[in-house]
């Protein structure tokens, strides 16, 4: 029922970005930013039901924008929390957020095309670590 492969890629992108925007959504934005091993150990999980296809999307759709589209998902909704909205410092803690944001997108992206030392069941505790040093000081 699709008029072209293009419509099924976009589809299959589609899928992904809601399973991410689920994902998030199973906590507060506050609470994620505390504490992201949850919500990084579902997402760990969605890639891992099917990694080989994630890996193909990503090769066939192009990876900027894609990572575009994550990274927007995630600003918006942890964009909300307390902490963000009311920080002293607004500009450096969105540049935090942000490089945050980023680093776990394109980590993902080479857990996902194999470039990652780091294993995709060991990659939540290992982001949630560096998260919290991040948001820490």
């Amino acid at each position: 029922h699709y008029k072209d492969s293009r419509q099924v890629l976009d589809k299959i992108r589609d899928d992904a970005l809601e399973e991410i925007s689920k994902a998030l959504r199973t906590a507060p934005p506050d609470i994620i930013i505390e504490n992201p091993e949850p919500v990084l150990t579902a997402v760990s999980a969605f890639i891992g039901k099917d990694r080989s296809y994630y890996r193909m999307l990503v090769s066939v759709i192009g990876v900027g924008g894609l990572l575009k589209e994550i990274r927007g998902i995630i600003t918006e909704y942890l964009g909300q929390a307390e902490c963000v909205r009311n920080a002293e410092d607004r500009a450096t803690t969105a540049c935090r957020l942000d490089f945050i944001i980023a680093g776990i997108s394109v980590f993902y992206y080479d857990v996902v095309t194999g470039a990652s030392p780091i294993s995709l069941e060991a990659a939540p505790s290992f982001l949630s670590g560096i998260i919290k040093t991040i948001v820490r000081n």
